[in-house]
């Protein structure tokens, strides 16, 4: 599978086709893809959906995908990389943001597809885009900064959609399993919300039924799952703050630096240092 590589920090991109060109592939950068006109089917890591006027997808480093055009289509695409999220002071790292930031990177293609729910949503994005590229095209004075707001605008809005999105999916016929994972998800900093006490209550449940029920269906048991989690939340830490090792383990409720660097290389195979120095230098 292609890989397509970024240098840029953020870079817009705005076209019109009636063919796809492009093979199957995935990006070491993050997409936001607007469907200005036009329809036909967008894949995204195999799941395969109609795309029409007004769509909107996010695309997260590693997710891979391609288009079938039936009609004339016109694409606008804001790629940008990890390092535009931290420049300028433009991601405060140590507040609820970077926070959802996560929830977003880890849990938006388990229900892929148009990441707007609310229509009211669609047309605010559609502003913010509008207000983005005018900034982008003209370069006056602050337009920099009102581009990044734009943009962390239009991230919060999708969180909130895919927060959403996810809720209305419990009905009529709710999905235990989907329920619970994204729980964990979101209360992954909230360890006391996470014991199996607690979820057993939370979901009118016994503890032991929740166990059992979740090992059969995933493979593994909860504890466990928790933990790869947390693994990924590292993996995420690392490569998109600059926050101290110890800092992360503390955040994720390891003993201590010791403690986060025995199971990290246990899972990863390598410390967590060498993790980040190996991922930013690709």
């Amino acid at each position: 599978m292609k890989t397509y590589k970024q240098y840029e920090l953020f870079k817009i991109s705005r076209f019109e086709t009636t063919e796809w060109k492009h093979p199957l592939h995935n990006h070491t950068y993050f997409e936001i893809i607007f469907i200005q006109n036009g329809n036909g089917w967008h894949t995204i890591n195999d799941n395969r959906f109609p795309y029409k006027e007004g769509n909107v997808f996010l695309l997260t480093p590693g997710d891979y995908h391609t288009f079938e055009i039936e009609t004339t289509t016109r694409f606008c695409y804001l790629k940008f990389t990890e390092l535009y999220l931290k420049s300028n002071g433009f991601l405060p790292e140590q507040d609820e943001w970077f926070r959802q930031l996560e929830f977003i990177l880890h849990t938006h293609n388990l229900l892929p597809g148009d990441v707007l729910r609310n229509e009211q949503d669609r047309i605010l994005v559609t502003q913010l885009l509008e207000v983005l590229l005018h900034e982008s095209d003209t370069r006056k004075m602050y337009s920099e900064s009102i581009v990044q707001n734009c943009l962390k605008s239009m991230l919060d809005i999708i969180a909130r959609n895919i927060i959403v999105k996810k809720e209305a999916v419990k009905q009529p016929d709710r999905d235990l399993l989907t329920e619970l994972t994204t729980y964990v998800r979101r209360y992954i900093y909230e360890p006391e919300k996470l014991r199996i006490q607690h979820l057993a209550e939370q979901f009118n449940l016994s503890s032991n039924y929740i166990g059992i029920y979740f090992k059969r269906k995933m493979g593994e048991s909860l504890q466990q799952y928790i933990l790869q989690y947390k693994l990924k939340l590292i993996e995420t830490r690392l490569l998109y703050s600059d926050r101290t090792i110890s800092e992360i383990g503390y955040e994720l409720g390891f003993t201590d630096e010791s403690h986060l660097n025995k199971i990290f290389r246990k899972y990863k195979g390598m410390s967590p240092k060498a993790f980040r120095l190996q991922k930013r230098s690709v």
